[in-house]
């Protein structure tokens, strides 16, 4: 349907807005005579190279790799288009006033999935994890572990010889045993390919435009199309799994789309220009394996996720879809858009000036976290204090010992936002040399609603009491107040916040500039500055997954929380299952003891902004060539961000408490290894200034019912919250009713917009046009790019360290490329009629010897910056810490030693910090992922039959030269070193465990082939 498509960045015009880019579309229109097109695109793998691992290839115990055949790659894209006259015979001539255009698409994909993922051996599903002994892993029995019969561990003690026997197995856990395959490939991590198979995928595209002319000067255009999209996305988790434990999902979507339009030429300087938008798309989501009874979950009818968890390395890839379960996620969108330009003409001046409005909805059911949690930590079968040397999560499983659950049921969330924006630009013809463009836009936006106000958040400002209850919350012992810090939710209820949405703010002005000076017949100096506003802070609701994350808390939340510690949170899983959360209505103190609650506010969420400006020379060379040098500029402001984590430890209780970074350490008050009501927390809680509160007996309904005693506490049920085995960097947290922030697994705000960026680039290109059989483009990009957060989606952003110190947080962007390389030509061979050689003869020779084409794309990347982290500890309870970088230490970077299977850098480079803030920055400029190389090839062929019939075939073939790549994320696989510190020996720096990992696509090949008439 579209005939052509222009892209516009950096510096454009103020008639486009809330956005970085502009991608503008022109609908294919229909003539006089009836003129189309049918292709077809034909990918198989008898075209493809296997490559160097293909996935399902096996290692036996010689080390001899027996190599699996070439993955499967079956597709079909075809389709044909047509237009002309509406033409009903007697009926009506719409010759030179009615026209048409449909096109229709198919594409078919059958593909093999490919992955690696760990699974434990075969001896540990049998309890034997004797091999981890020559590591120095001595495992123990849980501390609270209950000995069913004929068990002969006892709870605290060491397990002799790291041997479980079959007998001390908890029946949940065996009854999952015969699900997990064996190891293929060598080693603890990364040993097994994936199980899933071949993948398919279908989508059915048509659409349909009409043009009218009314008069000669007033025009009407139409157009609508569908777009039904279905395919298995594979995986959640990385579990790619054939049975229950996978992590896939069933995902139909359905798009549609009507554009109208009316445009009238009032005069010869005056044209007035009006539309309508109207996109819709359901995008929803299924659990692929529906209807699993398993009695660890209360009426489920899905696996949960089963997550492996702790300080020590190579876990086991979780289990289940998305992070709790997922049944599935019921999305409906709508946008709708209204646009009124005038174009008018006037002397130097040519302006554009108007209004847009936009009007955005979203029915969002997302039951993401139905299915509930398991969480199984390395530390239940630590030694109780060594962490980071000891236990294993899969022994907990195994075990049968929980160290967290979680379950949450969902609601509808009905959102909606609004959106105006008048504008003006005018380019002003200064001089016959020089031109200048001036706009101003201004975007009003409506921060987003609920129909309902079901949104529910966390407000520092508010007291952690129900109005109702009195005695209820976080009182303080001393003061007999509640804590700042509760739930409100959008409304006028009691204890909501009193507004339905955030507040406008009326000054996002977003100015234009630009110009245009021509030196001389073959030279223009351009350049310009733009502030443009973007999608984000209280009015975006999908980046900052409002439904999720805001909409479902009233329906039910059911949270065990991780004690931290080798006392397991939730504890034994049999004959306990995770119950059906139950509904309540709100109150402030809903979400006390639970990390599900999010910030909010009515004044902070600002809009994010880009400013851009560029700077740039055109130039005319000889033989049809163009060369052009711009400097580009950009800073984004306000970006989503999580650099301010709301339930941080305060540095300076790690400094009090745990002066010499060692967990190990009798006076380290804060070891994960240590409870608040041991004698050493109690005396870390009574230095930190807290009081002594009695509890007589916790309530039934609390998370801890019955339990009892007189404490230094940070509040008076802060016992029946968390219980006795939480820790005491819990007690300590300046919202200690909620969990930490854990990046950002608990207390946090969608909508810190903190972030910055910055980016600057050096852009070079010169262009052949096609002339003579030839053309050819070459771009250069040399560019930096800076910046404090990763994504435009605030819940995948990692978040800072420590808020309280965030300079380490500015540093290289983890997308940043220093070099990019493009190289693309067209090369018609000078044969046959009217060309250089065998010119003779018609029509014949023209198709056999005429019309060979080659064309290549050549492409060269830098690599990404990485960031190395460690999970031994967590001092600020972030959820993470980053290693320290050892003085004197070298990278050295050598991806030869791939081949070596050794590191790919110095690992000696870092150490662990310890309970301390680990001095790396977010990302290392020095420590990059491998850089990237594509060659692609084409040979085509052109067929004339005819003034008006002609046809292309042609064969493409991408990575030409079959290259092996590795070291970087690519469509492959990810097979970036690894990073993380606490991983260990035998997988910090190393790809994929040791075992091959190919980046890149092997060799494949397509055959296309288009006729025209």
């Amino acid at each position: 349907m579209v005939n052509e498509f222009r892209v516009l960045s950096s510096v454009f015009s103020a008639q486009y807005g809330l956005a970085q880019g502009v991608a503008s579309y022109q609908f294919a229109s229909g003539t006089n005579s009836v003129h189309g097109d049918a292709f077809e695109i034909l990918r198989n793998d008898m075209f493809d190279a296997a490559g160097a691992f293909p996935d399902g290839s096996t290692i036996d115990g010689n080390g001899v790799v027996h190599k699996a055949h070439t993955p499967v790659d079956k597709e079909h894209n075809y389709g044909f288009s047509a237009g002309g006259p509406v033409y009903i015979p007697k009926l009506y001539d719409g010759r030179n006033k009615t026209f048409f255009y449909v096109s229709s698409e198919w594409y078919r994909l059958n593909q093999t999935d490919t992955a690696t993922m760990t699974v434990p051996t075969p001896a540990m599903k049998q309890g034997d994890f004797s091999a981890l002994i020559a590591q120095g892993n001595q495992l123990f029995a849980p501390q609270n572990f209950v000995a069913p019969g004929g068990c002969p561990l006892v709870a605290g003690s060491q397990i002799n010889g790291n041997l479980i026997p079959s007998t001390c197995f908890s029946p949940l856990a065996a009854s999952l045993l015969p699900l997990i395959p064996d190891p293929t490939l060598p080693g603890l991590v990364d040993n097994i390919s994936s199980q899933v198979g071949v993948l398919p995928t279908r989508q059915t595209s048509w659409g349909i435009s009409i043009d009218h002319n009314l008069t000669a000067k007033q025009k009407l255009h139409g157009s609508y199309f569908r777009d039904k999209y279905d395919f298995l996305s594979c995986c959640d988790n990385n579990a790619h799994f054939a049975n229950e434990l996978s992590g896939a999902k069933d995902e139909p979507r359905l798009g549609t789309g009507l554009f109208l339009t009316y445009s009238d030429s009032l005069s010869n300087n005056l044209v007035m220009t009006f539309g309508l938008g109207w996109m819709g798309e359901i995008n929803d989501e299924f659990n692929k394996h529906q209807g699993v009874n398993f009695p660890g979950i209360s009426g489920g009818d899905v696996l949960p996720t089963i997550a492996f968890t702790g300080p020590i390395g190579g876990a086991p890839t979780t289990w289940g879809v998305n992070t709790a379960g997922e049944t599935f996620s019921i999305n409906r969108k709508l946008g709708v858009s209204l646009v009124n330009n005038w174009l008018w003409t006037r002397g130097r001046h040519t302006l554009n000036l108007g209004w847009e409005v936009r009007r955005a909805y979203q029915d969002d059911h997302e039951c993401q976290r139905c299915g509930g949690r398991f969480e199984f930590s390395s530390r239940t079968t630590s030694d109780g204090s060594n962490f980071d040397t000891t236990g294993n999560s899969f022994a907990s499983f195994l075990l049968g010992d929980a160290d967290a659950a979680l379950r949450q049921f969902s609601a509808e969330s009905r959102l909606r936002n609004f959106y105006f924006a008048p504008y003006i630009q005018d380019n002003v013809k200064v001089t016959p040399r020089l031109s200048v463009d001036v706009g101003l836009r201004w975007d009003i936006l409506r921060p987003f609603t609920e129909n309902n106000d079901n949104v529910v958040f966390f407000d520092p400002s508010k007291p952690n009491v129900d109005p109702n209850i009195p005695a209820s919350g976080a009182i303080d012992p001393v003061s007999g107040q509640p804590l700042m810090g509760a739930a409100t939710k959008l409304g006028n209820c009691a204890g909501c916040a009193g507004f339905h949405h955030a507040d406008i703010q009326w000054h996002n002005f977003s100015p234009r500039l630009g110009f245009t000076y021509q030196v001389n017949s073959k030279t223009v100096v351009l350049g310009g500055f733009a502030l443009n506003y973007l999608e984000g802070g209280a009015f975006e609701f999908g980046d900052n997954k409002v439904a999720v994350n805001y909409g479902g808390l009233l329906n039910g939340v059911l949270q065990v929380n991780s004690n931290s510690s080798a006392t397991p949170g939730y504890g034994p899983w049999d004959n306990n299952p995770l119950a059906t959360p139950a509904a309540s209505p709100f109150t402030p103190v809903l979400a006390n003891g639970t990390g599900v609650l999010h910030q909010f506010s009515r004044t902070k969420a600002v809009a994010p902004y880009t400013q851009a400006w560029n700077f740039g020379v055109q130039r005319e060379l000889p033989k049809d060539m163009f060369l052009s040098l711009s400097y580009v500029g950009n800073r984004a402001i306000h970006l989503p961000s999580m650099l301010n984590p709301i339930n941080q430890l305060n540095p300076r209780f790690v400094a009090q408490f745990c002066r010499t970074g060692d967990t190990s350490d009798p006076n380290c008050l804060l070891s994960p290894s240590l409870s608040w009501t041991d004698a050493g927390g109690q005396a870390a809680l009574q230095a930190a200034g807290f009081a002594q509160a009695t509890v007589a007996s916790c309530p039934a309904t609390s998370n801890n019912p019955g339990a009892s005693g007189t404490f230094f506490t940070p509040y008076v049920s802060f016992l029946c919250d968390y219980g006795s085995g939480a820790s005491v960097q819990q007690a300590l947290l300046p919202y200690p009713m909620y969990n930490s922030s854990a990046s950002c697994g608990g207390l946090c705000n969608n909508f810190d917009m903190a972030g910055t960026a910055f980016y600057n680039a050096l852009q070079a290109q010169v262009q052949k046009r096609f002339t003579s059989g030839l053309s050819f483009l070459v771009a250069y990009t040399l560019s930096r790019t800076m910046s404090n957060t990763d994504t435009g989606f605030s819940t995948f952003n990692f978040g800072a360290l420590n808020k309280f110190d965030q300079k380490p947080e500015w540093t290289i962007a983890s997308n940043d490329q220093t070099h990019s390389l493009t190289i693309s030509s067209v090369y018609e061979l000078p044969i046959g009629p009217g060309k250089k050689f065998f010119n003779g003869g018609g029509l014949a020779a023209k198709n056999i010897l005429g019309g060979w084409q080659v064309s290549c794309i050549l492409s060269d990347a830098s690599g990404n910056p990485q960031r190395v982290l460690d999970f031994n500890n967590d001092p600020f309870g972030n959820g993470f810490n980053r290693a320290n970088v050892v003085q004197g230490q070298h990278l050295d970077v050598n991806w030869h030693n791939y081949r070596l299977g050794l590191p790919i850098f110095n690992t000696n480079a870092f150490s662990d910090p310890g309970f301390a803030m680990g001095n790396s920055p977010r990302e290392i400029a020095g420590l990059r992922s491998a850089s990237s190389a594509d060659e692609s090839f084409a040979l085509a062929k052109h067929f004339y039959f005819g003034e008006r019939v002609s046809a292309e075939l042609r064969m493409e073939f991408f990575n030409v030269l079959n290259r092996f790549q590795t070291g970087y994320s690519g469509p492959l696989h990810n097979c970036v070193p690894d990073t993380t510190l606490s991983d260990g020996p035998g997988i910090f720096g190393l790809i994929n465990g040791g075992t091959p990992c190919q980046s890149n696509r092997p060799r494949q090949g397509q055959a296309f082939f288009k006729i025209q008439f």
